[in-house]
């Protein structure tokens, strides 16, 4: 394998490895500053990058180079093809990962991009016409929103204007107008629409999935009595009212948090510790939440 393309590999594994681990690092951003580097090095190298780290559907019969089904995403065919993946990796991943956090944007992203993938491959069947891009992966972040948050809205570049508060399912079908110029070239290298379709419906199928998760969780009966009379601050009384008043376990998550660093501890006197259904302080006295 070329050093182009072991490079290439290392910048993959490090941009996922610090964008899932670090906490204060954004996951799509990460993924946008990788496949950019990538991009950079695709026009250093030339077209070695594509050739050893693309997918050809011949390897699911061979079995052959089948870890190109991952570093495919990665690697782009020209500018548009870069250029039209990465506003939309922007515009859906990021709203995407600040509503459901980055572990399950992960995990979309992975299984849109390998089924998409997969889906195309059975299309071209037998084909050694190499498949590259990260549009099925995308396709799946978008699906995932417009299952999860259709009427949300998102500030959409179009041309040298930008329209603010456009609805999802709207931003949705901009996808797709965005992507046809890949599309008429389904012959050529690069990901084509089956790709794009079957990463939207796996995208679709997840936020679904998700979306029941969110619901159930959102049945729960939290009991938070015991919070009441650790609230003896303004401040901890707002928190504790966000609290009771949030419905998204991340964000309620978060105020349990800022509210456990900033109690008092009856006992002790110590701050608590937000762990799992309760409330920890140093000297273990515990306020359990559910």
């Amino acid at each position: 394998m070329d050093a182009f393309s072991y490079a290439a590999i290392v910048v993959m594994v490090a941009t996922l490895a610090l964008g899932m681990l670090q906490k204060r690092l954004s996951l799509t951003l990460m993924l946008l500053i990788g496949n950019l580097l990538i991009f950079f090095m695709e026009i250093l190298g030339g077209s070695v990058i594509r050739v050893e780290l693309g997918f050809r559907p011949i390897y699911l019969q061979t079995g052959q180079d089948l870890y190109t089904i991952f570093t495919s995403m990665f690697v782009h065919a020209d500018i548009y093809h870069i250029f039209a993946n990465m506003l939309f990796l922007f515009l859906f991943g990021w709203p995407l990962e600040e509503r459901i956090g980055k572990n399950k944007v992960f995990i979309i992203y992975i299984a849109a991009g390998v089924l998409g993938l997969v889906l195309q491959s059975m299309v071209m069947w037998g084909s050694s016409v190499i498949i590259i891009g990260a549009s099925g992966a995308i396709a799946g972040l978008v699906g995932a929103l417009f299952i999860l948050y259709p009427r949300d809205k998102l500030t959409l570049p179009l041309f040298f204007i930008v329209l603010p508060n456009v609805p999802v399912w709207m931003a949705t079908l901009a996808f797709f107008v965005a992507q046809l110029p890949i599309v008429l070239g389904i012959g050529t290298s690069g990901v084509a629409y089956a790709a794009h379709l079957g990463g939207f419906l796996t995208g679709m199928a997840l936020g679904t999935l998700l979306g029941k998760a969110q619901k159930a969780q959102r049945q729960v009966k939290y009991k938070d009595e015991g919070l009441e009379p650790l609230a003896t601050t303004p401040e901890l009384r707002a928190a504790l009212e966000k609290i009771r008043g949030e419905r998204q376990p991340d964000i309620r998550k978060a105020w349990l948090e800022y509210f456990a660093a900033k109690a008092k501890c009856p006992k002790c006197g110590s701050n608590f510790h937000y762990k799992g259904d309760k409330l920890v302080s140093d000297c273990g006295y515990e306020v359990k939440l559910r």
